[in-house]
């Protein structure tokens, strides 16, 4: 009997479904220890840039966010449910700019990586790692370039 290849199809629709699920997965939970990525959130002619230090254990995201400097924008924990902002330099602590950025965090903690669909938010993926959530509503755009890791080196 010849294969006229209808077997395959199913399995490469199955290969190709796996992998553009994985390039919606930003922060990537199976690796050990912090992960270190240069972010800037812009919008419009405002822009906060700096290091952001990411770590997944008990089942939550943890992280920080300093400038250039070493001065702490904030801190967030972010888990299935909830993403909440702590220690929030004065500039941002305002109830409606904490509110957007817990809820653009967690959408891409947890959403993204869980394949559901955002409401207002864009996930772009580049080649080398970087990627960028765009909340199309506020006009908000968080940029993500991993540092490389000291084994990578």
């Amino acid at each position: 009997m010849k294969n006229s290849g209808l077997i395959s199809l199913p399995v490469m629709c199955l290969l190709l479904a796996g992998l553009c699920s994985h390039a919606q997965t930003p922060f990537p939970t199976d690796k050990q220890g912090t992960q270190r990525y240069r972010t800037i959130i812009s919008h419009g002619a405002t822009e906060l840039s700096g290091l952001l230090a990411v770590k997944f254990s008990a089942n939550e995201w943890r992280g920080t966010m300093m400038n250039e400097f070493g001065i702490k924008a904030f801190d967030f924990i972010a888990s299935k449910g909830k993403c909440r902002l702590k220690n929030v330099v004065p500039m941002m602590n305002k109830w409606y700019i904490r509110k957007t950025v817990e809820r653009d965090l967690h959408s891409l903690l947890w959403d993204y990586p869980a394949g559901k669909q955002v409401k207002n938010r864009q996930l772009e993926m580049d080649s080398d790692g970087a990627f960028r959530l765009i909340n199309t509503k506020r006009k908000i755009t968080y940029s993500f370039h991993p540092f490389p890791h000291e084994t990578d080196r």
